[in-house]
């Protein structure tokens, strides 16, 4: 799921930036040259960011949906999970705007509170994904599942983050020839470390609802379909 659209995301954007949107630099200053291929390097690397964030969002929307369908043994279809996430786009785009906007406000003041608000809005794209909660609600619903648990939770996120951080440079770190390989040598790395910090997340999510909520796996399916599981062992 993740390495179809990682992939070509990461070579396109490559290719433009080092390719299409390239901002000349003059030879004696060592200054860019503000000329009219300037201002369209800008605007082409603002537009390709925007797309790129946008592609992006939909990908953690479908691993997210399609992780805790795995959790609830449930059938994953990549295809489904896609069009579930694409029909919530507009709520993920805007939760992750607002969730951005504090953390990025946070750590213009210090770099603590801006931490602060990261781990309390961690699982927001969960409680999205699950319990349909969406915009300002969703930040506020994630801020009382973590609290209590802020700093086993950020914790784990360092060092979630740290191993997908250094896996992504061991994979991309050899291959700066040309465009192409560290496109290609990016593309990979975002494809196994996007899957690997969100089911992550997932993971403390319906730990922090198990503890605090005691929902188990009936309960999780109810959720996700509306329906009852099927009575036994297996439904609990």
């Amino acid at each position: 799921m993740a390495a179809v659209v990682a992939i070509p995301l990461t070579l396109l954007q490559y290719y433009l930036s080092t390719e299409v949107f390239v901002i000349n630099i003059d030879p004696v200053t060592g200054q860019p040259v503000i000329d009219e291929a300037f201002w369209r390097a800008i605007a082409g690397s603002f537009a390709t960011g925007l797309i790129g964030f946008v592609i992006t969002q939909l990908l953690l929307g479908a691993l997210t949906r399609a992780a805790i369908l795995g959790v609830a043994e449930l059938p994953i279809l990549g295809s489904d999970a896609y069009r579930f996430a694409f029909s919530r786009l507009g709520s993920i785009l805007w939760v992750t705007f607002l969730s951005s906007l504090a953390i990025f406000g946070g750590a213009l003041l210090l770099l603590v509170p801006g931490l602060f608000l990261l781990v309390r809005f961690l699982v927001a794209m969960p409680v999205l994904i699950v319990e349909d909660v969406r915009g300002r609600a969703a930040l506020r619903r994630s801020w009382r599942l973590v609290k209590g648990d802020g700093w086993i939770v950020f914790g784990l996120y360092i060092l979630t983050a740290i191993i997908a951080g250094v896996l992504a440079l061991l994979l991309t770190l050899p291959f700066r020839e040309s465009w192409l390989t560290a496109g290609v040598a990016g593309g990979i790395a975002s494809a196994l470390a996007t899957p690997y910090v969100t089911v992550v997340i997932v993971y403390v999510y319906l730990d922090l609802r198990a503890r605090k909520e005691y929902l188990g796996r009936a309960g999780l399916i109810r959720e996700l379909t509306g329906e009852e599981p099927a009575e036994g062992p297996e439904a609990d």
